[in-house]
């Protein structure tokens, strides 16, 4: 008997602590258990947002009692047929499936991640009919009282699963009806088991403010984040909520966050309702830590927060696939444990550059190096650009670094110039000197329109520049160069010698060639006179 009560015990003491995920179980023990009275009741207690959600509670473990003794009877726990081929299949260590299906002690002895993981397979395989099985009960909360209490329910373990379509995602929690020899009244009792359920946020919004994913190195991004203040119960030990952000290498971040309870943002959080964090945090950019009951009495029946804050685009933008930040809000989900914290993501959003690539090529397609470049705003190239780097390769200069920018944008020994970190628009690329030997074209300007619209299932950019707007246009643009290559324009530029040479009249070399003629023909004359008076002589 002792080894019997001991295996009560533990698995009375595994039922007081499975506070799984978003419940907290506890058990009122009641009338003692007799052949006409073997059933308990199930309490489920949720809060003011928990109002009218409904409820699937499936018997998933059966208790084997003997009806003529009125005592357990061995094997006292048994998986219900409906689930114990799932748990088989994925949970061996969990069924003894050569003693009536068994529940085993591995199961009584998994610790809370181990059956919170459970517990949520086995509610996602009932919601996609992986597991067949019909709900034992489908009770609401009240709309006033916020709980629902089950009576004349058959011992046994229950897995309560929230349908919840608002603005909180629950995990499933359990009941547990189960009978514990009292031995000082000399019976079996069975108790009456009480449920806190607790629903997280999962309705978190991020978006850059004015929807500006098309920047620029040196571009402020301004963000806003929303997200729904938990709400837990009032004699509740764990109240964490926290909300935190991950910026990529390509962003900075500005240190500048705001935190409003109203969408227009006039309604500030006051500051001892939070702490923020931006250093030794796991890699995360920020983390911003509320203090709970400050934060709901400061409130005021205010039910999200808004966060505010920016990012600059900085020298690594280009190098980035996209300027990705991703967002999480965490969250005790059971609200009496501190060890069932969770971070749950939000949305990730992103924000993309561009690049100009030119190839400089003269005569015979010769590659020329030293071609100097300057990039506009406008068409007549008063705003230039400023850029930084060198040896064909340059980055949009940020604030900071226009001072050390470049003289000029000269490409390289390949006659490559490589433009990086722009937004969409449309530049002017103007030709400032010709490498050696080269003239400087009569129409220097070429005109660049890179857009980046299409795409996207969001109608947002995609970080692949459309092929249909854009392009160049320019009088020194090679037929057929112009491609784009996923967020780079690229195209070939060609620098042009004159082929041919004036003629020259009044110069040296006339005279020269005038001399020798008079010289020349005075010889001739000469050699006529000689002849003729060697042929006198001659007579």
């Amino acid at each position: 008997m002792k080894t019997k009560k001991t295996m009560f015990s533990r698995l009375l003491a595994f039922c007081l602590a499975l506070a799984l995920t978003v419940a907290m179980g506890t058990s009122a023990f009641a009338a003692p258990i007799t052949s006409a009275n073997q059933t308990g009741s199930i309490t489920i207690q949720g809060i003011e947002t928990d109002a009218g959600l409904d409820l699937n509670i499936y018997k998933i473990i059966d208790v084997n009692m003997d009806a003529d003794s009125v005592q357990p009877k061995e094997p006292v726990y048994t998986w219900n047929e409906a689930v114990a081929g799932w748990v088989n299949t994925n949970y061996a260590t969990y069924i003894d499936a050569n003693n009536g299906n068994a529940v085993t002690k591995a199961f009584s002895q998994a610790d809370a991640a181990d059956l919170t993981a459970f517990y949520k397979a086995m509610a996602a395989a009932i919601a996609d009919s992986t597991i067949t099985i019909t709900a034992a009960y489908t009770p609401s909360l009240s709309e006033t009282t916020y709980n629902v209490t089950i009576s004349d329910v058959p011992m046994g373990q229950y897995l309560i699963v929230p349908q919840a379509e608002g603005d909180s995602t629950y995990a499933p929690a359990t009941a547990t009806l189960f009978p514990k020899w009292n031995g000082e009244e000399n019976y079996w009792e069975l108790n009456n088991a009480a449920v806190s359920i607790k629903g997280s946020p999962d309705d978190t919004k991020k978006e850059i403010v004015g929807d500006d994913d098309s920047v620029s190195i040196g571009d402020v991004i301004p963000y806003e984040v929303n997200a729904l203040i938990p709400s837990y119960p009032s004699d509740a030990t764990a109240k964490r909520f926290v909300i935190g952000d991950t910026m990529t290498a390509g962003l900075t971040f500005n240190n500048n966050i705001k935190v409003y309870f109203d969408e227009d943002h006039t309604l500030e959080v006051p500051t001892n309702c939070y702490s923020i964090a931006t250093s030794d945090i796991e890699g995360e950019t920020f983390r911003l830590s509320f203090n709970y009951d400050k934060l709901k009495a400061a409130a005021n029946g205010a039910t999200r927060v808004y966060l505010t804050y920016s990012a600059t685009v900085n020298e690594n933008a280009f190098a980035q696939d996209s300027l990705g930040n991703s967002v999480y809000t965490g969250v005790n989900n059971n609200p009496y444990d501190k060890g069932s914290y969770d971070k749950k993501p939000g949305p990730d959003t992103k924000a993309y550059t561009y690049g100009i690539a030119v190839t400089k090529i003269g005569n015979e397609d010769a590659k020329l190096a030293g071609a100097e470049f300057k990039l506009y705003s406008d068409a007549n190239c008063t705003d230039e650009i400023k850029f930084v780097g060198a040896n064909g390769v340059y980055a949009k200069a940020t604030a900071a670094q226009e001072g050390s920018a470049a003289a000029a944008l000269v490409t390289d020994a390949n006659g490559m110039l490589k433009l990086q970190g722009l937004g969409d628009g449309t530049y002017y690329l103007k030709q400032t000197k010709a490498p050696g030997g080269y003239n400087l074209p009569q129409n220097p300007v070429t005109t660049i329109i890179l857009t980046d619209a299409e795409g996207a299932a969001d109608g947002k950019s995609d970080g692949i520049l459309d092929d249909t707007t854009t392009g160049a246009t320019g009088t020194t643009i090679k037929a057929g160069s112009v491609v784009i290559n996923g967020k780079v324009l690229n195209m070939t530029l060609v620098n042009a010698t004159t082929d041919f040479e004036l003629p020259v009249t009044g110069g040296m070399g006339t005279i020269m060639f005038t001399a020798v003629g008079v010289v020349l023909m005075a010889g001739g004359v000469l050699l006529v006179v000689l002849n003729l008076k060697r042929r006198k002589a001659a007579k």
